[in-house]
């Protein structure tokens, strides 16, 4: 006991509390004087920053019985299944990993064991400076070594590494064409992981924290820099900045378990038992204890420093600032700590630690403004007054604990009184403000800068100063979509999120948030994923593709927000337009015929297509001479995705849906025109046949809007 927090001390000794209030088993009677069953959803346990102490609550309540979740802000990356998956990632992305190797081995999805890794090893040792994903390959393919294998190697090693390797190849290959998101689904339903780990201790917690990251992947598979590699490099830094995500939430409101969350979070709510834990937590002073110190309303403080002895003193400026930083903090802590004792409808329960010396009895602090935790408040008010409880019992209740006591506590702080300054530092900041400062002169005449006459040094201004010839291809992007190629043609017109079905362009470096899109952005991407997944074989009337939706919300293809977000209505309208005919007509014959010069089609199909630059259509630049003899280096690699390609042995066509309103249509035409010539070109590009047809369907106006590709 003597090595643990003061967390894991009030956590400890809350056990026995909750334990002793569920056994009473009522609250206070409700209007209609009927006594109410005190359950664990109905106690909620707020701290002032849970950041590093929800943890540790969950954890002790969890060990002893007591069903606890908690919105956490940290501890995702430290759950075992997901630093699991994330080895598992990094294998994928890059299998010459040896820690990452060393963890997926060991790890659930291909369930080594410690003496297959050693006999590896053994095999192959440390000694010939061979990396341990050289002496996994090595013996993977009964590579010679200088001796023979250990005896104690399993014979049948090799084989079992050559089949989880072509799992993994497996892997590898649909992650590079379907996306993060989708191959994240199909590891979890090939390996069968989530089951595996539904049957864990905390198992529900496990599989939330494993559809917590496909939904990371979802969301960052929105912005413009896609891929695996740039996946766990974003949760990277996410970590080398000490920033989680947080665990997965797994309570409903269904659900009875005691909810552990901040004070902050807690506004507006009211819960029958609270327990304000944590009172003992010092107040953050780390702004003010910077060299120097910046205000709104009071300037800039400096520290003085002795260039001799190095050492440093507060000016009279710091002082000031500093003191106003600490009346505001305080205000603030108070504002806070009445936020979560009015919180409680029925019971409070507040509770601290304090530390006691050598067995002497403790004794409260005197009351003081500057209190240093919410504790400082609270004790000496109970303390001195012998406050009583309903039933008789003193409100501040000691708890001897080694190196703690745990007091319970009933009230409100007092205010704090403002902070005031000592005579001497008044005085010195009065002088300081009734002093007049230097004035700048404004008469100063611009000193004129002389040419230099050596032509060496005009030689070398020149080079500095001169306009470079290539300039216009230092602003071409190496690569780029043709989400923004489109937009080239009228710079001026812009996407809505309707239309605009990918985030801006730009790597985030901070968490991304929940929900950030608009609800036609979520309509949008919900629509173009039920168009993917459909079955044009199936009925296609609004029941028909309602059912469909249904059963790929049951396989986990799609959310079950995205329900209410797609319009099936809509959606029957496509395959009742005679575009809509010939994709059900191709899609059935795709399957009675394989080979070269058969129908098929293709949805959501990526490319990756290298064209000429042209200016200004790629960078808005001055045009360069179509005589310049660009380097085959300066071609632009343009990723698109088509959302339909539809091949048959005459003729290929281009669909592209769209979720603009009617009023919209005129105005992005030229935009959306661009677009599929662009996709046209691709394709021609890439196949080596030219497209026929191209074809915009846009869902909400039911209108079907050919394109002219002859441009």
């Amino acid at each position: 006991i003597e090595d643990m927090t003061n967390a894991h001390k009030e956590a400890v000794r809350l056990v026995d509390r909750i334990r002793q209030l569920i056994s009473q088993n009522t609250l206070a009677p409700s209007v209609d004087a009927t006594p109410r069953p005190l359950t664990y959803s109905a106690i909620a346990i707020l701290l002032r920053s849970p950041r590093y102490q929800a943890q540790e609550f969950v954890r002790v309540f969890l060990e002893n019985g007591i069903p606890a979740q908690s919105a956490l802000t940290n501890g995702y990356f430290a759950a075992p299944e997901v630093q699991e998956i994330l080895a598992l990632l990094e294998v994928l992305d890059n299998p010459f990993q040896d820690i990452p190797l060393a963890s997926t081995l060991l790890g659930p999805l291909a369930r080594f064991s410690y003496d297959d890794l050693a006999a590896i090893r053994a095999q192959f040792p440390p000694s010939r400076n061979l990396p341990f994903y050289q002496a996994v390959f090595r013996a993977m393919f009964h590579a010679a070594a200088d001796a023979a294998p250990p005896p104690a190697t399993p014979a049948d090693l090799p084989q079992r590494l050559q089949a989880f390797f072509q799992i993994l190849d497996g892997w590898r290959a649909a992650i590079r064409t379907l996306g993060v998101p989708d191959g994240l689904v199909q590891i979890y339903q090939e390996s069968g992981l989530l089951i595996w780990s539904a049957g864990l201790p905390h198992g529900r917690q496990r599989v939330a924290n494993l559809q917590m990251l496909y939904q990371r992947a979802l969301e960052f598979s929105r912005f413009q820099r896609q891929g695996l590699g740039r996946f766990l490099s974003f949760l990277r830094d996410l970590q080398d900045q000490d920033i989680d995500l947080g665990t997965a939430p797994v309570a409903t409101s269904g659900d009875d378990a005691l909810r552990i969350m901040s004070i902050h979070k807690s506004k507006g709510l009211e819960f029958p038992v609270v327990i304000l834990a944590g009172l003992s937590t010092k107040f953050n002073t780390r702004d003010t204890q910077d060299d120097y110190l910046v205000d709104r309303e009071n300037g800039l403080g400096l520290q003085y420093k002795d260039p001799n002895t190095g050492q440093c003193w507060p000016s009279p400026q710091y002082q000031q600032i500093r003191i106003a930083a600490n009346h505001r903090r305080l205000a603030e802590e108070a504002r806070l700590l009445y936020v979560a004792m009015t919180r409680a409808r029925d019971k409070l329960i507040l509770v601290g630690s304090v530390s006691i010396k050598n067995d002497t009895p403790w004794q409260p602090p005197s009351p003081k403004p500057s209190a240093s935790c919410a504790l400082d408040w609270l004790a000496p008010i109970f303390a001195e007054n012998n406050t009583k409880l309903s039933d008789g019992s003193p409100a501040l209740a000691l708890v001897a604990q080694p190196a703690t006591t745990t007091p319970t506590l009933t009230s409100n702080p007092s205010n704090p009184a403002p902070a005031t300054l000592d005579q001497a530092t008044a005085d010195t900041i009065a002088k300081i403000r009734s002093g007049h400062q230097p004035e700048q002169s404004t008469d100063t005449p611009t000193p004129s800068i002389p040419q230099p006459a050596d032509p060496a040094v005009q030689a070398l201004i020149t080079r500095l100063t001169r306009t470079y010839s290539w300039q216009p291809l230092t602003m071409l992007p190496a690569v780029t979509k043709v989400t923004e190629l489109k937009s080239h043609v009228h710079p001026d017109m812009e996407e809505s999120p309707a239309a605009e079905l990918i985030a801006p362009a730009h790597h985030p470096t901070t968490p991304l948030p929940e929900s950030t899109e608009s609800p036609s952005i979520q309509r949008g991407i919900a629509t173009h994923r039920l168009l993917q997944l459909l079955d044009f074989t199936q009925p296609l009337d609004a029941a028909g593709i309602g059912r469909q939706l249904l059963a790929l919300v049951d396989r986990h293809l799609l959310a079950k927000d995205d329900v209410a977000l797609i319009d099936t209505t809509a959606m029957a309208w496509i395959f009742q337009t005679p575009i809509g005919q010939q994709m059900i007509a191709v899609a059935s014959a795709q399957g009675v015929a394989e080979g070269p010069g058969t129908s098929r089609i293709h949805r959501e199909l990526p490319f990756l297509w290298s064209m000429e630059p042209h200016f200004p259509a790629v960078a808005p630049q001055p045009a360069i001479s179509s005589n310049s003899n660009l380097n085959r280096a300066d071609r632009v690699l343009v990723r698109g995705v088509i959302d339909l390609l539809m091949a048959t042995p005459t003729e290929l066509h281009i669909v592209d849906y769209k979720t603009d309103i009617a009023s919209q249509i005129p105005v992005r035409m030229p935009m959306y025109t661009r677009q599929l010539r662009y996709y046209a070109q691709a394709v021609f590009a890439i196949l080596g046949r030219r497209v026929t047809h191209a074809t915009l369907l846009f869902l909400s106006a039911q209108t079907v809007v050919p394109v002219d590709l002859a441009s």
